[in-house]
């Protein structure tokens, strides 16, 4: 078991969004996010952290910290943060860091620590067979076979990305506020839009699953979405997945404990 006072802190730095999550004894005590800021300094980052954890009423103290990262630029600022405000050292998912995974592509160093994380996170929920759906900056499609190994990924253009390409591709097709679909075909070109970019992320996602589930044959292939926008797209699939928010911080915790000395892990 994990010592009932460790406290690790996990981030995984995304495109869009920097996700916090502060752990202790094994319960994640808060969870927190603010924009990605990709010229941010080590002094920023370490007021924000700051400024979270007191808004939060936690203590700086912590045993441990963790980072899964997708814009290079920013591991290193977020780490030397985290070791100016905390006084320890962030381990980064990546070569050399036990997940526990069995990675079978061509080259495991290109898929993304988020992508990772979210694996080991959904182990905790639902045994193999199953697939890993992301709705973040990009939707991805992570399959795990009956055997639990990472067989491949589908990387998709995100919702707001489709969103904002419509936008500034086409003139007449102004920019809309996502919330859930009145009906499957929009009267207006507002909800036209917002229909369609979320209606096609649950197509795609139901697709997916299918066509894993038929090309392995799975048929008790299962799911497990996160992102910020998988509320909206949960409700029009026709598959009922396992839903979490903190996907990413709880496969982040497991790796810390797999890869703590023996007396910390789990």
């Amino acid at each position: 078991m994990t010592d009932s006072g460790t406290r690790v802190l996990c981030a995984d730095i995304g495109n869009t969004s920097v996700k916090l999550g502060l752990f202790s004894g094994g319960i994640l005590r808060f969870h927190s996010s603010f924009k990605t800021v990709v010229d941010g300094s080590e002094d920023e980052y370490a007021v924000k952290f700051a400024g979270i954890f007191a808004l939060y009423g936690e203590k700086t103290e912590i045993s441990g910290a963790i980072i899964s990262s997708v814009v290079p630029p920013l591991t290193n600022s977020v780490a030397a943060a985290i070791r100016r405000l905390f006084g320890v050292g962030a381990s980064a998912v990546g070569p050399g860091v036990r997940t526990g995974l069995d990675i079978r592509v061509e080259n495991a160093s290109q898929i993304g620590a988020d992508i990772v994380a979210d694996v080991v996170g959904a182990f905790a929920l639902v045994s193999p067979p199953f697939a890993v759906i992301d709705f973040g900056t990009a939707t991805t499609v992570t399959s795990i076979n009956r055997a639990g190994a990472l067989c491949g990924v589908a990387i998709l253009p995100g919702i707001r990305v489709s969103l904002a390409s419509l936008s500034e591709r086409a003139a007449e097709l102004s920019d809309v506020s996502l919330h859930p679909p009145k009906a499957l075909l929009g009267r207006n070109t507002a909800d036209s839009m917002n229909s369609g970019v979320l209606w096609s992320a649950a197509l795609a996602a139901d697709g997916y699953i299918e066509a894993i589930a038929a090309q392995d044959n799975e048929p008790d292939m299962k799911a497990v979405v996160t992102g910020g926008l998988s509320k909206l797209v949960t409700p029009l699939m026709r598959h009922a997945p396992l839903i979490s928010q903190t996907l990413v911080l709880d496969g982040l915790y497991a790796i810390w404990c797999r890869n703590a000395r023996p007396a910390l892990r789990e």
